[in-house]
């Protein structure tokens, strides 16, 4: 049994320097598509308490992109950045002085949630080291992108129940 599991690495070690570098995955790369978002909706029972520490650093990590560095759509990116920091109190208050809202409160944050992580992809897509070219030639695409994470930035808020907080 030894001598086959020897053989097999063996066959592996000689498999993996035959390979070219540039077949070699890079660990340090992300291998999602640009231009894609593959946000992940939190379930429908999820609790404010885990729901709010997430959304605000979803927030934090969007606050912290700078303007500078993005080749196309900058007023766009600009814009959907003040809004998140704008919405940070908010959700800080919410955080510190009101754990048991109602449900629809829940579903509010969660979409939310889900907004914010399509605006974080986008940004980092924008900021992509070597996608700027592309970015500049789908330049629409990415500001038909930032109106709709817009008005679901607005659809999310317009169904918080604002009447159940101070």
């Amino acid at each position: 049994m030894k001598t086959k599991q020897n053989i097999d690495s063996r066959i592996q070690n000689t498999k993996l320097q035959h390979v070219p570098f540039s077949m070699i995955r890079n660990t340090n790369r992300s291998d999602r598509r640009v231009l894609t978002s593959p946000v992940v909706h939190p379930c429908d029972n999820i609790a404010l308490s885990t729901l709010l520490p997430s959304l605000i650093t979803l927030s934090n990590a969007i606050s912290n992109f700078q303007h500078s560095s993005f080749p196309c759509n900058k007023r766009n990116a600009r814009i959907a950045i003040r809004l998140t920091r704008l919405l940070q109190p908010f959700l800080h208050e919410i955080r510190d002085h009101h754990s048991g809202l109602a449900d629809p409160a829940t579903l509010s944050l969660s979409e939310l949630h889900l907004t914010f992580q399509k605006l974080l992809f986008l940004l980092e897509d924008l900021t992509r080291k070597g996608a700027k070219l592309y970015m500049l030639m789908e330049s629409d695409r990415v500001a038909t992108q930032f109106r709709v994470i817009s008005r679901s930035v607005a659809t999310a808020l317009d169904v918080f129940p604002f009447g159940s907080v101070e």
